[in-house]
């Protein structure tokens, strides 16, 4: 439905390592789930949906716990729900429960035990294991306990920033915050399921973490290019308890799911937010967001940023953010469709590049498109037709 891209110039996107496939998919998938914050972090001191039943969570010890059983052999643990077709839907009942699942994104706190398997070729790949809380749209955290190499890993969202505290190194890395469970984005996936853009609906039903799930798919009418999704939600209060992302042509990509949940836990919001007393490492920053394309020589980049002339049928301009990495800044420049966003990157080169564009099929079944134009450098990514990325890199003047 979304995707979003955690991504460096100074790299390869094309090169997808365990480590890179498993950031993309905590900020696409997992974040889907657990969600990032939203930007007001002037709260109370503890935040909690019911506090006759709420319950403190401890934080010691969590960080290094293993569970052995998990980690022995992963993708025995996968009760995998084959693909199905698609197919009409948008019943009101089934449409009622994906607003149920995007309201309890906003309010609903709790902590629990979340597994995610990347699948390559559509058979398992890899995995991770983490325990995951989260606070509705205020705060989200995730400590991993699996693969053993990352164990301790922490990625964290309080609104303002998203960071990162890594084994075996002191310094808290600092990035923008991921918000992309924003309540737009929940009434974008409305409208969408309105316009006829998405199509969902009743699959059956699971247990999971010991709770009852629904499973909803939702399929693309009008974005083939775009895999569908399936979720598992907890009907008596809305909680995703699982989601599955499909290729478009209906091969799994991501699975992460619950083994173990617990609702309305009591959490300090501290947690969302770096230590005090460590040493900080920006890995990039939001310098300015432009809400229409700037014109002339961009002032934070100090040259003329190259313009799409075409944009496909569905999508629209969005933003352009210029951001700084390693002290290099670039500009992103975001189409927003019904279903997905179109990411234009653009970063000044050394000399007058030129060249034929590259296209590379990405493992989430987007495509990506690079090349130079004018002594700047292009990557466009998308889940489209490689027809359309051509057009659009071409009408860049």
């Amino acid at each position: 439905m979304y995707y979003f891209v955690f991504y460096n110039f100074n790299r390869r996107l094309c090169e997808t390592s365990f480590k890179t496939a498993l950031i993309i998919i905590f900020v696409a998938g997992m974040f889907h789930m657990i969600g990032p914050a939203a930007a007001n972090t002037n709260r109370p001191e503890l935040c909690f949906c019911t506090p006759a039943s709420t319950k403190k969570i401890e934080q010691k010890n969590i960080e290094l716990t293993l569970n052995p059983a998990i980690n022995s052999n992963i993708s025995d643990q996968v009760h995998y729900v084959d693909f199905h077709p698609q197919q009409p839907g948008n019943d009101p009942k089934t449409v009622e429960m994906i607003g149920k699942m995007l309201q309890a994104q906003q309010n609903l706190s709790y902590s629990g035990e979340q597994v995610t398997l990347l699948y390559k070729n559509g058979n398992p790949w890899k995995s991770s294991e983490q325990f995951v809380t989260r606070c509705g749209n205020r705060g989200t955290r995730a400590i991993y306990r699996s693969p053993i190499k990352w164990a301790g890993w922490i990625r964290a969202d309080n609104g303002s920033v998203y960071w990162e505290s890594r084994p075996h190194r002191n310094e808290i890395f600092i990035y923008p915050t991921r918000d992309i469970i924003s309540r737009a984005v929940s009434n974008r996936l409305l409208r969408a399921i309105g316009n006829g853009v998405i199509s969902v609906h009743l699959i059956g039903e699971e247990t999971l973490a010991g709770k009852r799930a629904i499973i909803i798919q939702a399929d693309p009418i009008r974005f083939r290019r775009i895999g569908s999704k399936r979720f598992s939600i907890d009907p008596t209060n809305g909680a995703q308890l699982r989601i599955i992302t499909y290729s478009p042509d209906g091969k799994p990509v991501s699975d992460s799911y619950f083994i173990s949940i617990e609702y309305n836990v009591q959490i300090d919001p501290a947690q969302f937010s770096p230590p005090p007393g460590r040493p900080v490492r920006y890995g990039s920053q939001n310098i300015k967001t432009y809400t229409t394309l700037p014109s002339g020589i961009v002032p934070e980049l100090g040259y003329q940023i190259l313009k799409p002339n075409y944009i496909p049928a569905g999508y629209k301009f969005q933003k352009a953010q210029v951001s700084e990495i390693n002290k290099e800044r670039s500009i992103d420049i975001s189409l927003e469709g019904g279903l997905g966003i179109i990411s234009i990157f653009e970063k000044s080169g050394k000399g007058n590049l030129s060249g034929a564009p590259s296209v590379t099929k990405r493992t989430n079944g987007s495509e990506m498109m690079s090349g130079c134009i004018n002594g700047i450098k292009v990557i466009i990514i998308g889940n489209i037709d490689i027809s359309e990325l051509t057009n659009i890199y071409q009408s860049l003047k």
